[in-house]
């Protein structure tokens, strides 16, 4: 045998039935089992598809009011979404109220399909004008009486309680608080107010008086006063003890060294107004104005902050 095959011929003896150079087979360590992923996240609640107006009844409203009717109603705009910054308008009407002719429109009644018809104020309407995203709700006061009394909402952590009953009752209320509470009166609804700056144990950003102040105009200048980032707007008639009353305003601001509007359009932290509509009007020709002032406002004070 050549010398120069013995190598080959040992190489060959040494694979076997194997091929020279062909792997071992492998075997993979075992692995451990890989964790889930995780879950995905809920996706967020769609926008009301619709307008709504959600009538409620609670356990414990604040005046009596009749069989059949609401205690409050709640208003959702078009495109409300819950899982965005939201904002939440009161509205306390005044002498001879009735939620459902204030938030309808057209002929309605007071209670259901009892009692006479009434022309709506159609502030629901109104409301969705001012394009923000917001609840609006409306507490039924004294039922349809000239009566101007807070009720319940003069106790003590009532108007708390209130809401907190109002919003276990609404589907699309959010989780998350409000980034601002704007409180809203009307006439005689400046009682209602007060009892809740005084008492209510709830947090509020603005104060929008629709021919109101008739009355308390310390108490509303010292919840304006306290710190920087709460409004005050008055819009008056002219005439009459509102009027006089928003002149002290303009004093209280002057002294106060504080920022003074005219305009609703106006960012200063109190705005004193006159309107030429009637008293009754006031509500519905300004509400718009007033919301979207109140937004502006909001914006300049994160913008200063």
């Amino acid at each position: 045998m050549p010398r120069a095959a013995l190598p080959l011929l040992l190489s060959l003896l040494a694979c076997g039935a194997q091929p020279c150079g062909a792997d071992e087979p492998n075997t993979p360590p075992p692995q451990e089992p890989a964790e889930p992923p995780p879950a995905p996240e809920p996706p967020p609640p769609p926008p009301t598809p619709s307008v709504m107006t959600i009538a409620l009844r609670v356990d414990e409203p604040s005046h009596p009011v009749p069989e059949g009717a609401p205690h409050a109603l709640v208003h959702v705009p078009e495109g409300f979404r819950s899982d965005q910054p939201w904002d939440l308008v009161v509205f306390l009407h005044g002498w001879n109220g009735c939620v459902n002719v204030l938030m309808g429109a057209g002929p309605t009644r007071c209670v259901g399909n009892m009692g006479a018809e009434h022309e709506g104020w159609e502030l629901g309407r109104v409301f969705d004008q001012a394009e923000r995203n917001a609840l609006f709700l409306m507490p039924q006061l004294a039922f349809d009486r000239r009566d101007g009394t807070s009720g319940r909402f003069r106790e003590d952590g009532f108007a708390r309680r209130f809401l907190e009953a109002v919003a276990d009752r609404v589907e699309p209320w959010p989780e998350r608080p409000p980034r601002r509470t704007i409180l809203t009166a009307h006439s005689a609804g400046f009682e209602t107010a007060l009892a809740w700056l005084q008492h209510g144990e709830v947090p509020i950003d603005e104060v929008v008086l629709f021919d109101a102040l008739y009355s308390g105009t310390a108490i509303f200048a010292e919840w304006w006063k306290e710190t920087e980032d709460r409004r005050l707007v008055s819009i008056h008639i002219g005439s009459g003890s509102t009027a006089w009353q928003s002149r002290r305003l303009r004093r209280i601001a002057a002294w106060a060294n504080r920022s003074l509007g005219e305009s609703l359009s106006s960012d200063a932290s109190m705005v004193v107004m006159e309107t030429d509509v009637p008293h009754r009007d006031v509500p519905r020709a300004h509400l718009v104005d007033a919301l979207r002032g109140t937004e502006a406002a909001a914006a300049s004070a994160t913008e200063n902050q």
